[in-house]
């Protein structure tokens, strides 16, 4: 059982995850046809939960037990170099030289890329994605995104959160206060549900709530603020870097992690993800340019 029930970081610990199943299972189908997967959902919804739980499970969710998993805040990084130094890295690759090396490696990594329709590198982002496609597509790399929206032109497999429901919210109790711990009265739950709307880091914040004021039936009581309106529920805290410390080390000085920041707060518009077109479609250009100067010139 946690040391701190429903901490904000609960859902992101492989073995407190919950629900979401369904979500997990189209991403696994997507990444064994060697289709890139893009979670999508609004902040709060369990996103980085989700591609925390890929990563960490992801020998058994292959049956691959060489797999080996990493895990990308792309808000944490400056620009798309910066991401490519710390994957080399982590595949103990040369920078230069990781891509041409993943066909050599015995089993395809898995690259998780959180917050791929950061601002500031969404763009950039798009663009280098393109030098990954090929690699997926031939099966010597899997990729899972997350991102707010989605772009109808990316060709990414969309998996979108649905919102959580009651018996989430129940597993989550189970999880965080064992088999024979309290259980959350029905009334209880409902309004978690309706407060919550669905988004799972919320409705862990008001479980924590309601464990801090000791099960009590009037905890909803002292839910409001002193002018009557309901206060800002927390949402989930930034992830433990266990789990980067043995994945992705910091590009600037080498010595620590890159931790994962949340970029997207609630409220401010997230740029979605901007893709280019691909160079096979030039390619077909060019050739139909091509034939038709050279139908034009045999006409004159």
């Amino acid at each position: 059982m946690p040391q701190q029930p429903f901490a904000a970081t609960m859902v992101r610990d492989a073995q407190y995850f919950v629900g979401r199943w369904g979500e997990i299972q189209q991403v696994v189908e997507a990444l064994e046809r060697r289709t890139p997967a893009l979670v999508v959902g609004p902040t709060g919804s369990g996103r980085s939960s989700l591609l925390y739980h890929v990563v960490a499970a992801a020998p058994v969710l292959f049956d691959e037990t060489e797999l080996v998993a990493h895990y990308v805040d792309v808000a944490g990084f400056p620009d798309v170099a910066s991401i490519e130094v710390a994957i080399a890295q982590a595949l103990q690759q040369p920078v230069s030289q990781w891509l041409r090396m993943l066909p050599r490696l015995a089993h395809p990594p898995l690259l998780a890329f959180d917050n791929v329709d950061t601002p500031h590198l969404a763009p950039e982002f798009a663009e280098w994605w393109h030098r990954l496609w090929p690699v997926v597509r031939a099966g010597h790399l899997r990729c899972v995104a997350t991102a707010q929206v989605a772009d109808p032109r990316a060709p990414w497999r969309v998996v979108t959160l649905r919102p959580i429901d009651g018996a989430t919210v129940n597993e989550l109790v189970v999880a965080a206060l064992g088999e024979d711990g309290p259980r959350l009265p029905r009334n209880d739950q409902e309004w978690i549900m309706r407060q919550s709307q669905g988004h799972m880091a919320t409705a862990v914040a008001l479980l924590a709530q309601w464990h801090q004021a000791g099960h009590v039936p009037t905890w909803r009581a002292n839910m409001t603020t002193t002018s009557g309106s309901q206060p800002a529920w927390p949402t989930a805290a930034t992830p433990s870097t266990d789990m980067l410390e043995r994945e992705v080390v910091d590009v600037v000085d080498g010595t620590g992690v890159v931790p994962p920041t949340d970029s997207a707060q609630d409220g401010v518009p997230v740029a979605p993800v901007q893709f280019v077109v691909p160079p096979v479609l030039w390619w077909i250009a060019v050739c139909l340019l091509v034939g038709l100067v050279g139908w034009w010139l045999k006409g004159w």
